[in-house]
């Protein structure tokens, strides 16, 4: 064989072994499938671990190693605390052009972007946990959206928007994401309020000009790296007396700040009224630097004591933190939750409080301090001595029939609903 044909069955030889890497590297597939929610309401694959009975409401019914493509308007994606588990690549759940779409309760982790809306509207991602993602949350050309009640931890990016307005951001607990809590490019008039933002690098702003709190005293946003004061209230920070804002603003950029740094993190608890469960609710809401949990309206059905009557309502909750140090607790009551002359309690003790000139006919707010470990704090208004005996013989009969049925001397007429940061 001569030297050229050698040279050029070599060749041909290299030629196939590339063109046979190039094919094989073609035919890779996703290490994961996609789940479509079709237009038609049809969920593609059928076998696909999600199942709905309405073509309304789609229920994960197992933990899926897939992405989830939305293609219907008018519908609600429901986690039901499961999760859509990825790969480092690609969307957890993709809305492109979509309307009125809720995605709720999912558990989206290891994608490149954990949700994504593209030129996506009136849409609400609630109650969901985004974790370990690129970004945990990205709307692209997308308007009148809410962002609310989600744990968006441990990304890269927190929550990341790009060329959106009128989106509504809050009471999110943004963690622990190591380049942005919250990225903002060319993107205009989004309300974002009632956030934790803990231990994230800091928000990056690009030719964006946005709201960062809900006034005052409903307030902004709890910054963990936050370093100002709370000596002052009132809408002008001129009154004496603490109220749980900061009394100078948080600064992020020339055209961005957000004027009312909460001292400590935002928590929303949902009170159910009696009577259950046809009473409606109401909600409460607390700024903290204590963690917050089982916080409940109660009626008092025991023995009277000097605090509590039979049949007395009251808020009772947990606070724990580090031993030692001080805590400090605002609480916005409803008047139609309690309402009158309060009476404040940490452990049975009970301890001076302030109610900030901002109360108003329909809403109380209350602030206190006490000293951390754990303890039980309970709030209830001073009760008027003309009921006791009435409510007294009320509450022996209720205490006797609940004997009879083995029922415990207090009972619980509503729930907790915000995930603690």
């Amino acid at each position: 064989m001569s030297k050229k044909a050698v040279y050029l069955t070599i060749f041909v030889v290299v030629l196939m072994g590339v063109l046979s890497v190039s094919i094989n590297v073609h035919k890779v597939e996703a290490p994961y499938p996609i789940i479509f929610i079709r237009a038609d309401g049809s969920i593609d694959p059928p076998t696909a671990n999600v199942t709905s009975l309405d073509n309304v409401t789609y229920t994960l019914t197992a933990n899926i190693n897939a992405s989830i493509i939305v293609e219907r308007d008018n519908i609600v994606i429901d986690g039901a605390g499961r999760t859509l588990q990825g790969a480092g690549s690609g969307n957890g759940i993709t809305l492109s052009e979509k309307n009125n779409v809720t995605i709720e309760n999912v558990n989206a982790q290891t994608f490149y972007l954990g949700i994504y809306f593209n030129s996506t509207s009136h849409s609400v991602i609630f109650g969901s946990n985004l974790t370990g993602n690129n970004n945990g949350i990205w709307l692209l050309l997308s308007d009148d959206n809410i962002i609310s009640k989600n744990n968006v931890a441990n990304n890269n990016n927190g929550i990341v928007l790009y060329r959106s307005r009128n989106n509504a951001i809050s009471e999110n607990n943004v963690t622990n994401n190591k380049d942005h809590s919250i990225y903002l490019d060319m993107s205009f008039v989004n309300k974002i309020y009632h956030n934790n933002f803990i231990d994230n690098g800091s928000p990056f702003l690009y030719f964006s000009t946005n709201m960062w709190d809900n006034s005052y005293p409903s307030g902004g946003n709890y910054w963990s790296d936050y370093n100002g004061t709370d000596l002052h209230s009132g809408l002008y920070r001129n009154e004496t007396g603490s109220d749980g804002i900061g009394d100078t603003p948080y600064f992020i950029d020339a055209n961005n700040q957000d004027n009312y740094p909460l001292m400590g993190m935002f928590y929303n608890f949902t009170i159910f009224m009696p009577p259950y469960p046809s009473g409606g609710f109401e909600h409460v809401t607390v700024i903290s630097n204590s963690t917050v949990s089982n916080l409940d309206l109660l009626a008092w059905l025991s023995s009277p004591n000097k605090y509590l009557q039979p049949g007395q309502e009251f808020i009772r909750f947990d606070v724990t933190g580090e031993e030692g140090s001080v805590g400090f607790y605002r609480v916005m009551i409803p008047r139609v939750v309690l309402n009158g002359s309060y009476i404040v309690l940490v452990d049975w003790n009970e301890v001076p409080f302030t109610e900030i000139p901002s109360s108003n006919s329909t809403h109380a707010f209350l602030c206190f301090t006490y000293n951390h470990s754990t303890q039980e704090v309970i709030i209830t208004p001073e009760f008027p001595s003309f009921l006791i005996l009435p409510l007294f013989m009320i509450a022996t009969l209720l205490v006797c029939v609940f004997k009879i049925f083995k029922r415990q001397h207090v009972y619980s007429c509503s729930r907790e609903n915000w995930n603690e940061a």
